[in-house]
């Protein structure tokens, strides 16, 4: 019985571990938005304390969670303690328990793709007016 228990522990330990270190924030919830649990990274992203975020709702996270389908990406505002904002991919799914569900929020910020999408936009904005003056300038250049 006592390997049985410490293999179990062990096997507790190990997803405690690999729950802590991804790069996803992980957030469970139960069906009236509570949550019951969020992983390191999570906290460091939402610049929480674990103690400070247990009584809050998923809501005060993702504002917009109730838009989001179920088993599918999407992209949505994650709220900071602060309030300020940041885009993440949003995954939301739940699992039936006992006489109810817990349901799972795991989030990827997007913030560095959304800023290179941008900075693309600039570029191409940047580049179309470079060729239009080069157009102007060598048509009148021709005109001559």
């Amino acid at each position: 019985m006592s390997n049985w228990k410490s293999n179990y522990d062990m096997d507790l330990l190990k997803y405690r571990m690999a729950y802590d270190h991804v790069r996803e924030l992980i957030i469970f919830y139960d069906n009236y938005g509570n949550i019951l649990d969020i992983n390191t990274i999570a906290l460091e992203k939402l610049n929480y304390i674990k103690n400070n975020i247990l009584d809050k709702n998923i809501i005060n996270i993702y504002k917009d969670i109730h838009t989001a389908t179920i088993g599918e990406i999407n992209e949505i505002l994650a709220y900071r303690k602060d309030g300020s904002s940041f885009y993440v991919e949003l995954l939301v799914d739940k699992m039936d328990y006992n006489e109810g569900c817990i349901w799972i929020a795991i989030a990827t910020d997007i913030t560095k793709q959304k800023d290179i999408i941008k900075q693309s936009v600039a570029i191409k904005g940047e580049l179309s007016e470079a060729n239009k003056v080069k157009e102007e300038f060598q048509c009148e250049k021709y005109k001559k």
